[in-house]
């Protein structure tokens, strides 16, 4: 995604990120592949990686460097019983993420052709196998971080020439995150009065579910403290109508329209890239259902040409990580950072 089209680099909110699903593929392959035990003469190895599957990236913001990863592994091993005969079968492990510790693997093992016998190979495998299996995921994080993080720092140099590359124009703002229409111009006490400046505006309407109360989700778009979790940036958001909050360490501003308990939240949003005096409003209602919510987003005031890539930010910037971050996310679903 090129930095005119996020919401990564921009003033002070610094972000950047690289995919590195390739290098993983490459190095879980090269790393897993061998690895062995064996109990007397019961003998078992990782004799094939197939599969690595989901999402791998690296991000470093302020310094910090960060991993965000979800991967699917499927293996084959290959073993030998005490008499000799050979032995096959199939190692799946569904989930290894940048959050798991040591004892969270779950490994689903199969054997070719199963018969009683063989039982004490899959026995071993389950037992001292997956253990050098789970070093090795658990380690994967700082390999990640080694091969990689000269590649996601940002000098403060090349920070100042990008942001003056995604200065908006005057009709198509370059930056796509969400700016304030407010029919209080006055939501951010520096935007100071609107131009007279025309821009062409949509609206964006989204549905998310998020698997939490109305409650919980209400919380955790207005407690400063949750904010400050999921954004992973500095956040000032008072609770009372008419305030100013700020986000993305000052890189977005408004002002508190209306707050329903647990029900709606409206707010004037502005972004400080975008053409001064231009805002949208932004309105979250929440509607609670049977073990989820539905948070409805309605984003007016988007800069015509802007609403796909407004979508996918939000997906990626808040929703994305408000599931991850508290685990609001659908079993098995897949989330993509």
């Amino acid at each position: 995604m090129a930095m005119s089209a996020n919401w990564k680099n921009v003033n002070n909110w610094h972000w950047t990120e690289k995919n590195c699903l390739k290098w993983a593929q490459d190095y879980l392959k090269d790393n897993l592949t061998g690895t062995s035990v064996e109990k007397g003469e019961l003998k078992a190895a990782i004799s094939e990686v197939t599969s690595v599957e989901g999402d791998c990236d690296l991000n470093q913001r302020k310094g910090k460097v960060l991993t965000l990863f979800d991967l699917k592994i499927q293996l084959k091993w290959r073993g030998y019983l005490e008499n000799g005969d050979e032995v096959t079968g199939r190692i799946t492990v569904p989930e290894i993420c940048h959050d798991s510790e040591i004892d969270d693997y779950v490994y689903e093992i199969t054997v070719d052709n199963h018969t009683r016998d063989k039982d004490p190979l899959k026995e071993l495998i389950r037992n001292e196998l997956t253990k050098k299996l789970s070093e090795k995921f658990f380690n994967f994080s700082g390999s990640l971080i080694d091969a990689h993080s000269k590649d996601v720092y940002i000098s403060a140099e090349d920070l100042k020439i990008k942001d003056l590359n995604i200065t908006p124009t005057q009709s198509s703002p370059a930056t796509p995150t969400p700016e304030q229409t407010s029919s209080t111009p006055k939501a951010s006490g520096s935007a100071g009065q609107p131009t007279k400046k025309v821009v062409n505006t949509t609206t964006v309407n989204e549905t998310i579910e998020f698997v939490a109360s109305a409650h919980d989700l209400y919380n955790v778009l207005v407690d400063q403290k949750l904010i400050n979790a999921w954004s992973r940036a500095n956040a000032t958001f008072p609770t009372e109508v008419g305030k100013e909050f700020s986000l993305f360490d000052g890189n977005i501003t408004g002002k508190v329209l209306e707050l329903v308990a647990d029900k709606k939240i409206v707010q004037s949003w502005r972004l400080k890239t975008w053409p001064a005096g231009h805002y949208s409003t932004v309105t979250f209602a929440l509607e609670q259902q049977s073990g989820s919510c539905n948070l409805v987003l309605e984003q007016t005031g988007v800069p015509l040409g802007e609403q796909d890539v407004v979508r996918t930010n939000w997906e990626q910037f808040y929703w994305n990580r408000i599931k991850t971050t508290f685990g609001y996310a659908q079993k098995n679903q897949l989330i993509i950072l």
